[in-house]
């Protein structure tokens, strides 16, 4: 039966009320300017080795969580994971303070046991009345923390004095404050990225400069994750399912200059396990060095374990190092730079004395 008005004029008045307060938090110079701050002060945190502490009760503590884990996890860019905490996801630990200190103390204890000078505090409130906010801002105040507050327009004034800066969604509705809230967090998670980002830098380019202060003359190279973008749990299994990761991409022209080798390592268990056959691997591999090439790259060889099991040629073992060794017996693993993104890749680096990048923290290793 097709819908009428009546059936969902409901919806749209929910809509048109939260459009409504989302228009409102756009006009809000006071507002945008804490989040602004916010997002400067989380992320001067990070750069100093601190912590992003969130917290909130009920739903809002669901937005915290939600917050945290594109932080610690990604929202939009590839990058390195970010100390955020959610103060609400240790149940044994809260009902453990609830129950000997009293729930007012859920989160300022956790506080006083991992919080910093230096670190910052959100709270997540749309009353701005709850107690353990209360105490969890004043216990921020005493370590030295920065503290933000992002509460509903209910929210007393003695709560926002507590806080070194606040944002007040301009609604009394629970459901679209939290909303709200979680579509500024989202817009702030993105900003953290790009900063974070513009701040770091590239891999590539820490690759090239192994090459260019003449430490390195060997490049080795992990394929999922590294030069293709990574299939979470799962395995590429045609050449159309290849999408190749930007920046590499982009630095491969100049790779293939500073290094006179570049060979490609990599486990494909999906061979072993039946999922592809080895002459599929062949034509994802041509499509691969062809797209490399056509970018300007090389690769010099590439060494594959099929295996699925435990095998003396699967990383973190070292037999695809020996192949190399065989059919190069010039290369030096001494002077040879590693990229990878995964443990099973810093260790066979290791093993063979090379030096180690990991793609996704940008760091040498």
């Amino acid at each position: 039966m097709p819908c009428n008005i009546p059936t969902f004029s409901a919806f749209q008045r929910d809509i048109d009320s939260f459009t409504y307060t989302l228009g409102c938090m756009r006009d809000d110079s006071y507002a945008l300017s804490a989040m602004l701050r916010l997002q400067h002060c989380v992320t001067a945190a990070f750069a100093n080795g601190g912590k992003l502490f969130v917290m909130g009760n009920g739903g809002f503590g669901a937005v915290g969580q939600h917050f945290v884990s594109e932080l610690a996890g990604r929202c939009r860019a590839r990058r390195r994971p970010l100390d955020a905490v959610s103060l609400d996801c240790n149940t044994s630990l809260l009902t453990c303070i609830a129950n000997d200190f009293g729930f007012e103390k859920i989160y300022s204890r956790q506080l006083q046991a991992s919080g910093r000078r230096g670190d910052v505090a959100l709270v997540l409130s749309a009353s701005g009345k709850s107690k353990n906010i209360v105490e969890a801002l004043v216990e921020a105040r005493n370590i030295g923390m920065t503290t933000f507050g992002i509460v509903g327009n209910s929210a007393p004034g003695s709560i926002l004095t507590l806080m070194g800066h606040h944002i007040v969604i301009p609604s009394d509705h629970t459901p679209h404050v939290q909303d709200t809230a979680m579509c500024l967090l989202h817009s702030l998670c993105g900003e953290i990225e790009r900063s974070i980002s513009s701040d770091h830098t590239d891999v590539w380019r820490q690759v090239l400069a192994m090459a260019h202060d003449g430490h390195a003359d060997t490049l080795l190279l992990d394929r999922d994750g590294v030069i293709n973008t990574l299939i979470p749990n799962g395995y590429v299994t045609a050449p159309h399912e290849m999408h190749f990761e930007p920046a590499f991409i982009n630095a491969c022209a100049s790779l293939a200059k500073a290094y006179p080798r570049i060979f490609v390592v990599t486990n494909q268990s999906c061979i072993g396990r039946g999922i592809i056959s080895a002459a599929t691997l062949d034509a994802i591999h041509a499509y691969m060095v062809e797209t490399i090439n056509n970018a300007g790259g090389r690769i010099d060889g590439i060494y594959v374990c099929p295996d699925a099991g435990s095998s003396p040629r699967r990383k973190p073992a070292t037999g695809m190092a020996a192949d190399i060794m065989a059919e190069h017996p010039e290369v030096d693993f001494a002077s040879a730079v590693m990229v990878g993104d995964s443990s099973s890749d810093q260790l066979f680096a290791e093993s063979l004395g090379a030096t180690y990048f990991d793609v996704n923290a940008y760091e040498r290793i």
